[in-house]
């Protein structure tokens, strides 16, 4: 075996110079066969003495000149009919020069018609041996799979059907090709490309019964929808795997990449995008200054490029990510010259930045989108949450107050209706500060909405890549729903929610039905040129911590009432009063300072009684120091009863 692989490295090694022995054996027999032709198979004599030093003079000058135009090294398996005409241009030109040497060489002169023989034979035979080359090639390739070969038929017998034809011939050896299917009426019982055109579309079942069809390759399929539709019955009807192969042409005039295509996320929405009544938010923002909080992510992004259409005097983009808010300044300024855009870091739990920031530039709209929300992560950072989405939002807020901001508009979402996640229960709870958070000089009101299809982290970045590398596409659950919508959506409600509201108000969009995750997960895969189950794996991974089956905008016979968009509703619901809200605020920050896990969960049900922990936050709870009991983690100080009727209502 050792013997045999150095073999094949040496053959491999000196393939250039045994391919040019073997020509030179054939320009050597190219000469005695045109001596052979010319004197009718005997050769005189007196020429047989000459003829071994005319062979090696013809061979050796033929050699040099193929050399020079590297013959020797083209592969002979790949040979083409562009190649065999760049051989017979070459060949004519050694066979002069060859001619020109044995005549200047020997001195007895040599008829013309050798030398023309000898070229028309040495042409011929470098031409063969190549041919030959490339034939038992092929042969031998189809014979590995000649147990194994596939039935097919191309749909259409043109250009594009006889390329189909050549590449499966040269590249798929696995496929027996067996004619072709054109509804053409002047194609039928006629021949291409030496395979007979056997009928029409409406044929095909009959064809695929009769001849063991396993595989169709068409490079038209599109061009008719009753052609799509003719051969997706017969594929399910005879279990025909259909194939449609893009024309090298057009893959190189519409430059299509080898990454499947991008897919607007609209068409996985299932219904039609909300309009949004854009006059009011004219009024509420141009010429002013606005603010944007978590400026560089999905939410805050779109809010400045939609603000920045209503052509506000300057749009002050407040961010903690350094990074995304230098790209997301670098668009806005190429976009919207116009429109002054001034980028600021800082985060929302630093009241001084906020200070500085809000007395520079004195914004009368505050768009607040800065927040943790990936629901799994964030189980596992109880404190950081609380700091960031409770305490963040309450620090903003009293900023805002002190510098006087006209409106306040906060991000929430449909995971703070009975939350089972700690960031539900902490936008939660942010609802309820900007809810007790008005006051004369400024107008503070919620946004809540569902998923946002295409954000950073949301499902459809992950399925895209997950379909991009070839699957399996993670689905959590096969019952899971959620309500979506666009990003551009989700901003204009906000930019919308901030010109109707009074103060104190929680507004939801009406989403339409909630989709469900797999089936999200398949429409997407199929608007990306793949079939569910067979091209791309859908797997079920369980739910992960924090996650519910179902997820609500509004809590079951909760109140809503209108306002001037048909689309936006206002949720009437009850609230803590604001002297207690300030002082569990204070017992929740103790706790978050002291990182006692047990205290804050404590006061987390106490706020928002709906709460259910998830049983991982419940664990890591159990596990701290501050924990005496397994009974009190189960309800941390909190009964039944007073689960269901909180102290502040009780009081």
């Amino acid at each position: 075996m050792g013997n045999r692989s150095s073999l094949v490295r040496w053959m491999i090694c000196y393939a250039g110079t045994l391919r040019l022995l073997l020509l030179g054996n054939v320009l050597v027999l190219s000469v005695y066969f045109a001596f052979v032709t010319l004197f009718n198979g005997s050769i005189p004599q007196n020429w047989l003495p000459y003829l071994p030093f005319i062979a090696m003079i013809w061979a050796l000058s033929q050699c040099t000149i193929l050399v020079a135009f590297g013959i020797h090294k083209s592969l002979w398996s790949f040979t083409s009919i562009d190649e065999m005409l760049h051989l017979v241009g070459i060949g004519l030109i050694a066979s002069i020069f060859s001619s020109v040497v044995i005549a200047g060489v020997l001195s007895r002169p040599v008829p013309l018609s050798i030398y023309l023989l000898c070229a028309i034979y040495s042409i011929c035979g470098i031409a063969g041996a190549r041919l030959g080359f490339r034939w038992i090639a092929s042969r031998l390739r189809q014979t590995q799979f000649s147990s194994e070969q596939k039935t097919a038929l191309i749909y259409g017998a043109d250009a594009a059907g006889v390329g189909i034809l050549s590449d499966l011939k040269r590249d798929c050896p696995e496929f027996r090709v067996i004619g072709f299917v054109d509804d053409r009426p002047e194609c039928q019982c006629n021949s291409v490309a030496g395979l007979r055109v056997l009928g029409q579309s409406d044929e095909l079942e009959m064809l695929a019964g009769k001849y063991g069809v396993s595989m169709i390759f068409t490079s038209s399929m599109a061009n008719s929808e009753v052609l799509r539709l003719a051969m997706a019955e017969t594929s399910l009807k005879n279990k025909l795997d259909i194939r449609v192969v893009t024309s090298f042409a057009n893959e190189v005039r519409h430059g299509a990449r080898c990454i499947p295509r991008e897919v607007p996320v609209e068409q996985l929405l299932g219904r039609s995008p909300v309009e949004m009544n854009l006059s009011l938010i004219q009024g509420k923002v141009s010429g002013r200054i606005v603010m944007v909080t978590g400026a560089a992510g999905s939410i805050g992004s779109e809010l400045c490029r939609q603000l920045a259409v209503f052509r506000p005097s300057t749009i002050v983009a407040y961010e903690i990510n350094e990074t995304a808010l230098f790209f997301i300044e670098r668009e806005m300024q190429e976009k919207f010259k116009d429109v002054q855009f001034v980028p600021c870091i800082g985060s929302v739990q630093n009241a001084q930045r906020l200070s500085e920031v809000l007395k520079t530039y004195a914004p009368s709209v505050v768009y607040h989108a800065a927040a943790y929300k990936h629901v799994p992560l964030m189980e596992r950072h109880l404190f950081e949450v609380i700091e960031n989405n409770v305490f963040g939002t309450d620090i903003l807020l009293q900023c805002c107050r002190e510098y006087g901001v006209k409106t306040f508009a906060m991000i929430s979402s449909d995971k703070a209706v009975r939350p089972t996640s700690i960031m539900g229960v902490s936008k939660r709870i942010a609802e309820l500060i900007v809810r007790s958070s008005s006051a004369r000089s400024t107008n503070c009101v919620s946004v809540r909405f569902g998923n946002v299809l295409g954000s950073n982290g949301s499902v459809i970045p992950i399925f895209r890549k997950q379909i991009e590398m070839g699957g399996p596409v993670t689905v959590t659950h096969p019952e899971m729903v959620r309500y979506f919508m666009t990003i551009t959506e989700a901003s204009q409600l906000v930019l919308q929610a901030s010109s109707l509201g009074s103060s104190d108000e929680i507004f939801v969009l009406d989403m339409g039905l909630p989709i469900k995750i797999v089936d999200l997960a398949e429409r997407l895969i199929r608007l990306m040129g793949y079939i569910p189950g067979k091209d791309i794996e859908i797997r079920f991974s369980g739910m992960r911590p924090g996650e519910k089956l179902f997820e609500e905008l509004s809590t079951t016979g909760q109140d809503t009432r209108p306002t001037l968009h048909e689309k936006i509703a206002v949720l009437n619901e009850p609230g803590p009063p604001p002297h207690y809200l300030r002082e569990q605020l204070h017992h929740l920050q103790a706790a978050c300072q002291n990182r006692d896990a047990h205290r804050t969960l404590t006061i987390l049900q106490r706020l928002v009684p709906e709460y259910t922990p998830s049983r991982e936050l419940l664990m890591t709870v159990r596990e701290s120091k501050n924990q005496v009991n397994r009974s009190e983690i189960s309800r941390p100080e909190i009964n039944h009863s007073e689960t269901s009727r909180p102290e502040w209502i009780a009081s």
